[in-house]
């Protein structure tokens, strides 16, 4: 069927969203104060996928990757064997929520870390709208919006446009790494 402007507008920026996710693009930087003995925080109000925990007066030279509880809990072999009281330092980042995050151990003083993160794309709901995305890395919306559409009516085609995304993926993250070097 035909969409509505409003339709286009919402699967537009839903399929914009999905290649930013995708491409790591967008990154933004925020400083998050830890308290000593405090293990739950907030993220930034623009964070779209926490990528690492870096803080070098609090874990040397090491970042901290998400993980989550239950990744933790298959790892202990039970539910809730690695919550123990640990004086050891925080080893664990948990994206908790949509805008909330742990740490665990509970940090053992007050300093700083720096959390980098993927950052919420600008809506691209009106005509005049633009992105933040290159051209190479736009082309990439209308054929991830493609293989969406194809998938009901023919599967084949939509695993061809899927391919096609993920091959042309590869390449533009490899020109985003070398525009940046």
């Amino acid at each position: 069927g035909v969409w509505t402007d409003a339709e286009l507008n919402t699967r537009i920026d839903s399929d914009a969203l999905r290649v930013q996710i995708d491409l790591e693009s967008d990154t933004a930087e925020a400083t998050i104060n830890l308290r000593k003995n405090v293990a739950w925080y907030t993220l930034p109000s623009d964070c779209l996928v926490p990528l690492f925990l870096y803080g070098p007066s609090v874990w040397s030279q090491l970042k901290l990757f998400p993980t989550s509880m239950t990744k933790m809990d298959r790892l202990y072999d039970q539910v809730g064997s690695w919550e123990t009281n640990s004086a050891s330092r925080t080893t664990l980042f948990i994206p908790f929520s949509y805008d909330q995050f742990i740490l665990w151990p509970a940090p053992d003083q007050n300093t700083s870390i720096t959390l980098f993160y993927c950052s919420v794309p600008a809506s691209l709901s009106a005509d005049g709208s633009t992105t933040s995305l290159h051209l190479t890395e736009q082309k990439l919306i209308p054929i991830y919006a493609t293989y969406l559409a194809l998938r009901k009516h023919d599967f084949g085609k939509a695993l061809a446009f899927l391919q096609e995304y993920k091959q042309r993926l590869a390449v533009v993250k490899v020109e985003i790494e070398n525009r940046a070097s």
